[in-house]
This record gives structure tokens, sequence and C-alpha cells, in this order.
């Protein structure tokens, strides 16, 4: 029998943040800065570390000219490793995973949602009559958005639990716009289609936009008008603004701290 309670519970000073969604313009540090994450492993959809870090990541891009395989198959053979590895040891292997980065996660969801599409009643009906469908969206306006959708659904799904203390999500900005009291304002966006980005977002614990301010990287969870992505569950980031790191005579120095206050240097 369920068990009510009796009195308030007391708030702990940091929440735990598992999921975190970091977007940025390119050329801001976003990769680099999540390499140096401890025990972090880096899944690059978009070659975009190319051995430039000291860092444990898989170059699907990489593994698939090796393997001759395609970016669907090559990422989830390396979901299935992961898991795979977690399983034997018993609990996550990898502390930190960085998907980097989603705006490639979209393209091959794309991939995904025409081939589950292909082999299901519909598809098979529709090709048997002569249809050519190289990508559901375009080529079956009528449902293609519900198909992605669902798609997008299942990869981020298998992306879950497996790291043993957050996962992140690296996400390239945008220009987007909304409209309020009649005027259309500029703001900073995530790079992802409506349905898949408000998904992410659902249960993040954080989502920040990272920029550069001279030698500093620097990551706001400031909510605002201008800014269609910031948010924190996590109280200890709630419209804060850190700094997340900066070169001290040529040496990156990192300050994870503020988002994992596990990595609080003793």
């Amino acid at each position: 029998m369920i068990q009510l309670p009796t009195k308030k519970t007391v708030p702990k000073e940091f929440d735990s943040v598992s999921k975190l969604i970091i977007t940025g313009h390119q050329g801001t540090g976003k990769t680099h800065l999540c390499a140096s994450l401890p025990n972090s492993l880096l899944i690059d959809f978009e070659d975009g570390c190319k051995d430039q870090y000291e860092a444990m990541t898989i170059n699907l891009k990489e593994a698939c000219a090796v393997s001759n395989i395609d970016m669907l198959t090559a990422f989830g053979q390396t979901i299935k490793a992961i898991k795979k590895v977690n399983s034997e040891k018993g609990s996550c292997v990898y502390d930190y995973i960085i998907f980097d980065g989603v705006t490639a996660m979209e393209k091959l969801t794309h991939q995904y949602a025409t081939m589950i599409f292909k082999n299901s009643i519909v598809g098979k009906g529709m090709i048997n009559k002569g249809a050519i469908i190289n990508d559901v969206v375009t080529d079956v306006p009528e449902s293609g958005w519900l198909w992605l959708h669902r798609a997008w659904e299942h990869l981020y799904q298998e992306t879950l639990g497996l790291s043993g203390v957050c996962n992140i999500y690296i996400g390239h900005a945008k220009q987007g716009s909304l409209v309020k009291q009649g005027i259309k304002l500029e703001a900073n966006d995530l790079a992802l289609t409506g349905k898949l980005k408000l998904s992410l977002l659902r249960d993040s614990d954080g989502s920040g936009m990272i920029y550069r301010e001279g030698n500093q990287v620097k990551i706001s969870f400031k909510t605002n008008e201008k800014d269609l992505t910031t948010k924190s569950r996590a109280r200890h980031l709630n419209e804060a603004e850190f700094i997340m790191s900066e070169l001290i005579d040529g040496k990156l120095v990192t300050y994870w701290e503020n988002i994992f206050p596990n990595l609080i240097k003793k």
C-alpha cells in the first residue's frame, strides 16, 4: 500500500543533472569543452573532433568508412556496444556520454523514419503501386512528420540510461523568431525541427546557450524572450550563468563543477 507523506521533504542544495543540452554557434568550443569531462565518451556524428582533443571518442563517419556501413547502422552498433559493456560490468562504464550533435541525429532520424515507413503496411502498399520514397517527410507529406517524430522518439530513447551521471546533447544554434504582442522578435534557437526539439527539451534538467567572451567560454541558463531553448529544472542552474572554461598560460582550464558539484576539486 502507498504510504502518504506526513511531512515535507527538505530540498537538497544541488539537484542532479542527468540530461543536459548545450547549444551554441559554430566555433564556440562546445566539443572541446565536453571532451574535457572525466571518464566521458564522445559520440561524434559530424567528424568534429578529428583527433584534435585528448578524449575517448567514437567517430561514426570513420566507422562507416572502415566497415562499409551506413550511419544508422554505425549508431546502432555503438549503442549496442555500450549496453553490452554496461551489462558485463553491472553498472555504467562511462560517467558522461556526449552526443555531438543533435542536428546530425535529425538527419539520421529521416533515414530511420523512411526505413520503418517502407516496412509498414501502408509503405509497402504505396511502393507496390509504384511510389518512390526516398524521404518519408518530403515524399509522404500527409503523415511523414508523424513517422519522423516516432523514429526520433525511438532513437532518443535508445540513448537514455547509458551513462552513470549524465547524457549531454550538443546542438547548433540558429536564429529563430517569435511573435510577442504582434511584434516579430529574432531569437536564439536550437537547430532541430519543432516537435523533435520539444521532445528533447521536455525532460532535460538543463538547457544552456554557450558563447565566447574573450578567452573564456560561458554558458547561460537565463531565460529571456530572445532565447527559445534555455531552461533549467535543476535549481542550481536556474537563471544562472557560469564561466565554463578559459585559457590560462595556454592551457584549457574547465569549471564543470558549476554544473556537476561532484566534480568539485578537493
